[in-house]
């Protein structure tokens, strides 16, 4: 392996994650479906897999630290009522590059953390021969089916209307249940784009994207410079950022847990155990621990290959699909190195070059941005899994949109894995499966080839930014 190819490789994916991380509804897996896709012609080319490991897992930390942007200073609430969520009201006040720096350090905290949990496991296992994390994995196998369970009714029991989020929640499962086990769409879990990209993008992406749209949106104010070298008391970021870290283990190590699932048990727990009450609803804790929760999720759904020899995310998919030989030990060492090299290059950036990132979003008029994106997510699912993945797709999306509309947390629609895998450890799949006439077996389609990728890829930008501008007209109009 020459040195040459690992920098640019590590490079290439810092590059892509900043680019996926500051658009919005552009998520990781989405890169690395694509990637997926292009694999046999990378291997046709000789270049070594472990490049392609690489890049993807440079993009998936990278995406981590530059993902708060959007989220921060696009589509900046116009009413009062949603001036409290996580960041905006420090936004809203100008103190941005203060809530930035925040979260910044949550997920570099987060990382060290997770990758210091990681180091002592791999201790474990190169001088005692002992995984800890696989020898537990084992252990609650048969006791999954209850943890999820449980899980499942405490985020339902702790919602603000119950009974709106039981219903969200049994129709998200049902989905997911009729989704995976329908043979219209491949479904196979190796598959670069299979039924989980439409659904996915429609449950957590095009539905809060068509949402947006329809919110009153406020100005973004003018932000304070902030001293990212200055001594402030942030000792409680080391703390939350632990617990991050935890979250973000559970999340990446056990099936069905999403990070918005786990991150709402996090505010939960922050708010009981909390004597600073202000804290918690100013989300600088919240900002705190979900940065690191989402950094030290990535970081063990790639590691989880490895110490659990299970993929826990789209990412973990397309490394477990390029490396057919498995991961080994050394691989795991080396990811690891290259997590705490991109996550350092990322810092480094984003505190070098913030204020420039943030009067580059304060020139975006953010709802045709919005409905750009949307029609990209959209092409992208039409070309590469058809019309189908279209009625996934609307499907998906209407089901998300009901969760902000009856004010209940959108995390419940995580149903969408929970049902199944709660189905999968009942031992009953086979039945219920049989009673819905429904498939229990991966059906697996045709992969769409690298010149097809490519025309699809063109086409849907070309869309992406002609909708941009032509829309750009009308929103100002309106």
């Amino acid at each position: 392996m020459e040195y040459i190819y690992i920098v640019s490789a590590i490079l290439l994916g810092v590059t892509s994650g900043i680019f996926t991380g500051l658009t919005p509804g552009i998520h990781v897996n989405t890169i690395a479906a694509i990637t997926l896709s292009l694999g046999g012609t990378a291997f046709l080319n000789n270049i070594d897999p472990m490049m392609i490991v690489l890049f993807i897992a440079s993009l998936s930390i990278t995406h981590t630290f530059f993902d708060v942007f959007p989220s921060l200073f696009l589509g900046i609430p116009g009413d009062e009522s949603f001036s409290l969520l996580p960041g905006h009201q420090m936004v809203k006040e100008g103190r941005g590059e203060e809530a930035l720096y925040i979260s910044v350090m949550g997920s570099w905290f987060g990382l060290v953390m997770s990758l210091a949990i990681v180091g002592l496991i791999l201790s474990g296992v190169m001088f005692f021969d002992i995984n800890i994390i696989k020898i537990f994995n084992s252990y609650i196998k048969d006791y999954m089916f209850w943890i999820l369970l449980f899980v499942s009714i405490v985020l339902i029991l702790t919602d603000t209307n119950k009974v709106w989020a039981l219903i969200v929640f049994l129709f998200s499962g049902l989905f997911g249940v009729i989704a995976l086990g329908s043979p219209l769409i491949n479904n196979a879990g190796g598959s670069a784009f299979n039924v989980m990209f439409p659904a996915l993008a429609g449950l957590f992406g095009v539905s809060g994207l068509i949402q947006a749209l329809f919110e009153k949106e406020g100005t973004l104010p003018k932000q304070q410079k902030y001293d990212f070298k200055q001594q402030t008391d942030t000792s409680y970021i080391k703390k939350e950022s632990f617990l991050g870290s935890i979250g973000g283990m559970i999340v990446g190590l056990l099936p069905g847990l999403g990070s918005a699932n786990a991150a709402t048990m996090l505010l939960m727990i922050q708010s009981f155990f909390s004597s600073n009450k202000k804290d918690v609803e100013n989300g600088k804790k919240y900002l705190v621990s979900v940065s690191a929760l989402n950094t030290a999720d990535v970081l063990f759904s790639l590691l989880a290959l490895y110490l659990i020899e299970r993929s826990r995310s789209g990412a973990s998919v397309a490394i477990e699909q390029i490396l057919s030989f498995g991961i080994s030990l050394e691989d795991t060492i080396v990811i690891s190195m290259v997590f705490i090299i991109a996550a350092f290059l990322a810092k480094t950036i984003i505190f070098k070059g913030s204020s420039t990132v943030i009067k580059y979003f304060s020139k975006i008029q953010y709802k045709p941005l919005t409905l750009a994106i949307i029609v990209f997510i959209s092409l992208l699912v039409l070309f590469a899994t058809g019309v189908w993945g279209i009625v996934v797709l609307i499907t998906a999306t209407l089901l998300g949109m009901v969760a902000p509309v009856v004010n209940v947390r959108r995390a419940q629609a995580m149903a969408f894995f929970l049902v199944p895998l709660l189905i999968f450890f009942s031992g009953f799949q086979a039945k219920i499966y049989t009673v819905l006439h429904l498939e229990t077996i991966f059906s697996v389609g045709k992969e769409p080839s690298l010149q097809y990728i490519t025309v699809i890829l063109i086409i849907s930008c070309i869309a992406t930014i002609a909708t941009y501008k032509f829309s750009k007209r009308y929103f100002r109009n309106v």
